[in-house]
């Protein structure tokens, strides 16, 4: 049943691959047509066969117009070495591929961030202004320290607490293991 279904999904995966490319080679077709039509009526001068290429997309950069003509009419795509440069890329295999994901670039960009930023830099500096200000000041200074001190009392009373009832619960267990031994 789970073969059948996974067959399915890659079916409807295909199909839907299909259509897409039905779709962009139809659009192709339309921007050529409408292309032809404004340099017959003389609205834009032919562009030159030299750079065109380089302003249209990949599915479009086809070498000679006799082979542009058979893709457009559904001749199978032959992948170039550019197509399998960019699987090789995508695939991680290839080297410079580790930046097309963010990860490599998200740390630079938090490093200069850091590091280059006026605004952390600023915001850094009034952190410090803070901090000097309050080690400065002997009330404030008291207050923490009683704080601290309150906090450090109720965490050590927790631990206590917590050893306490491990104990217990030690001394109920030998209690019912001697009960039982005795039995």
């Amino acid at each position: 049943v789970e073969k059948v279904w996974l067959a399915e999904q890659a079916h409807a995966k295909e199909e839907k691959r299909l259509e897409e490319l039905r779709k962009q080679i139809e659009e192709e077709r339309q921007i050529d047509e409408l292309r032809a039509l404004q340099r017959e009526s003389g609205v834009v001068r032919a562009a030159s066969e030299k750079v065109e290429w380089m302003y249209e997309g990949p599915g479009s950069a086809i070498a000679s117009a006799a082979a542009a003509e058979e893709y457009k009419l559904g001749k199978e795509y032959v992948p170039t070495s550019a197509a399998s440069a960019l699987e090789a890329l995508e695939s991680k295999s290839a080297a410079g591929s580790t930046w097309l994901e963010g990860s490599a670039t998200e740390a630079n960009e938090q490093f200069s961030r850091r590091n280059e930023d006026p605004l952390f830099a600023m915001r850094r500096a009034q952190q410090s202004e803070r901090e000097k200000h309050v080690l400065k000041n002997p009330l404030a200074m008291k207050r923490i320290k009683a704080s601290l001190a309150d906090e450090l009392r109720e965490f050590e009373q927790r631990k206590k607490a917590k050893k306490a009832a491990k104990k217990a619960a030690k001394a109920v267990k030998k209690e019912k293991k001697k009960k039982k031994k005795d039995a």
